[in-house]
């Protein structure tokens, strides 16, 4: 009998071990388009060399606008991804096209639609001169905000061993966020909340999630904010707290702080989480296209990416990042964050990743207006992203929670709040 149950058992786990291997020769030969910038191309050319074999059939298939295009498999695009990290010292560099690539076949050489987009003078002129209406509902309000709820929610999200939008993990984190939202929507009796799920694509277990609080106006323009909760890799000990459980647990605590208020806006609020960032920003890609093709309105999009690692040598509270952003969407929420934080103007600064570093892009491609504030300068941002070090030990709970109040405030001053 004990003979018999080893060999059961030695059968059950050399099966296990045939369906990973599956999997993973599967993943390994899965292929998408990507759009390279030139830096990154050259990088990827210089690692061929090097590596000899290694990418040796990832060529340029098309290339203008500074972009290029080419074809990886997800197991390249994972090698390539690291070696951005290693040697760059940033993340990302890519856009995934493969959604694109596959209904237009990329047939003319213009790639400029993924270029910092130029600033629609209409969409510019909503914040130019516009005033802060809401500052005292804003500040009577502010105290919903919960430093204990923040704190518990990241170390429960961090728990995940990984958050890769290609893992059975990252399906269970965007299950834990849409799970949540729709238990305390319930629990407050919120019935016309909504929770959606927006499909990421073939190629990912993980979907974006996105909580609609509906606003009275039949003609108002939303607000939204989100972050992203994927990792980068397949790998097993990636709690990612910072790059971005941060950011995400900011909005599901101002989503949280929104509902305790009681408040019904005039604006429809939107609560982002966007799955498959690490790969290219592909969720929050497919969210911006979902949002045009419903012909859903937006004033702007507040993004958080990375919100709780302060620098020893860092010397300002507050950053905002320039590129993929709204110039005049930045000051006027700089004077929010002046007027609600009490952080004085001269510590509140601009800083630039010097390419498409995150989910922001992607609605700005779109034509919506961004901002994305930011923990630190980009040349003092957390060094330990993408591995086993980026844990809840390095989260400044206090920094992170500068930028959760100033979403609560920016969502709140844009939803325009009545009947309070």
């Amino acid at each position: 009998m004990a003979k018999t149950r080893m060999l059961i058992a030695v059968v059950v786990l050399s099966l296990g071990f045939i369906a990973h291997s599956a999997t993973q020769n599967k993943t390994k030969t899965q292929s998408g388009y990507y759009l390279l910038s030139e830096k990154v191309f050259q990088l990827l050319e210089k690692k061929k060399k090097e590596k000899k074999t290694f990418f040796k059939s990832v060529r340029a298939i098309q290339r203008a606008d500074g972009f290029v295009l080419t074809s990886m498999s997800d197991y390249e695009l994972s090698k390539l991804s690291h070696d951005i990290h290693q040697e760059l010292g940033t993340c990302g560099g890519f856009f995934d096209v493969s959604h694109e690539y596959e209904k237009t076949g990329f047939t003319s050489l213009d790639f400029s639609d993924y270029k910092d987009a130029k600033e629609s003078p209409h969409l510019v002129d909503l914040f130019k001169d516009r005033q802060i209406k809401n500052l005292e509902i804003v500040k009577n309000q502010l105290k919903l905000v919960q430093k204990s709820r923040f704190e518990s929610s990241l170390q429960q999200f961090t728990q995940f061993p990984n958050r890769s939008s290609r893992s059975e993990n990252g399906k269970k984190a965007a299950e834990w966020l849409y799970n949540k939202a729709k238990d305390y929507a319930r629990a407050a009796g919120r019935d016309d909340i909504s929770v959606e799920y927006i499909e990421t694509g073939r190629r990912y277990v993980q979907d974006s999630v996105v909580i609609k609080i509906p606003g009275k106006s039949t003609f108002g323009s939303g607000v939204l904010i989100g972050g992203h909760m994927d990792t980068l890799t397949w790998g097993n000990n990636l709690p990612g707290a910072d790059d971005d459980a941060s950011g995400t647990i900011s909005t599901l605590e101002v989503f949280r702080a929104v509902v305790d208020s009681q408040m019904k806006f005039q604006n429809d609020i939107y609560f982002a989480f966007y799955a498959a960032e690490e790969v290219g920003l592909v969720g929050s890609g497919r969210m911006a296209e979902v949002f045009k093709q419903r012909g859903t309105p937006l004033q702007a999009v507040f993004h958080l990416d990375m919100t709780g690692y302060l620098s020893s040598s860092e010397t300002n509270e507050l950053y905002f990042i320039t590129d993929y952003t709204t110039s005049s969407l930045n000051e006027w929420t700089k004077n929010l964050a002046v007027k609600v934080l009490e952080i004085p103007a001269r510590k509140i600064q601009k800083t630039s990743c010097g390419y498409a570093c995150s989910d922001h892009a992607s609605w700005k491609r779109k034509g919506y207006n961004t901002v994305f504030p930011f923990e630190s300068s980009f040349d003092n941002h957390n060094r330990s992203i993408h591995s086993s070090r980026d844990t809840v030990n390095l989260i400044n709970i206090d920094h992170a929670m500068k930028f959760v109040k100033l979403g609560f405030a920016f969502v709140v001053e844009l939803g325009e709040p009545i009947n309070n």
